[in-house]
């Protein structure tokens, strides 16, 4: 069974791989779009970033392994707000996933439901 201690580390250590994989997608997609418009490229940014901006895609595939580690935390330390937290994640996921933003169909969704 996690320690709090163990569940307080692994939520700070998701909530910063987060953060970095936010602020990196942010840049990545301003490089995107400046390539854009001169017409560098005329690949969707999903296309671009896997061969032109590896930063990224390190710190997306770090934010997925750390909300991996972070969801068996907090499942062994409170099962009930693991399946609460699964729950706000599947909604919001769906919110963005087929809403109307920028979000829409992607495949890189950066969410942090409370907990």
């Amino acid at each position: 069974m996690a320690t709090e201690a163990r569940y307080n580390k692994a939520k700070e250590e998701w909530l910063d791989a987060a953060k970095a994989a936010r602020d990196h997608m942010e840049d990545s997609k301003k490089k995107h779009k400046e390539e854009k418009d001169v017409g560098i490229t005329s690949d969707s940014w999903e296309k671009w970033f896997p061969q032109n901006d590896r930063m990224f895609a390190e710190k997306w595939n770090e934010f997925q392994q750390k909300t991996a580690s972070f969801k068996m935390a907090m499942g062994q330390f409170d099962s009930a707000k693991a399946e609460a937290w699964d729950k706000a994640y599947g909604q919001l996921h769906s919110e963005k996933y087929h809403g109307a933003g920028e979000d829409k169909g992607s495949n890189y969704l950066i969410i942090t439901p409370e907990v």
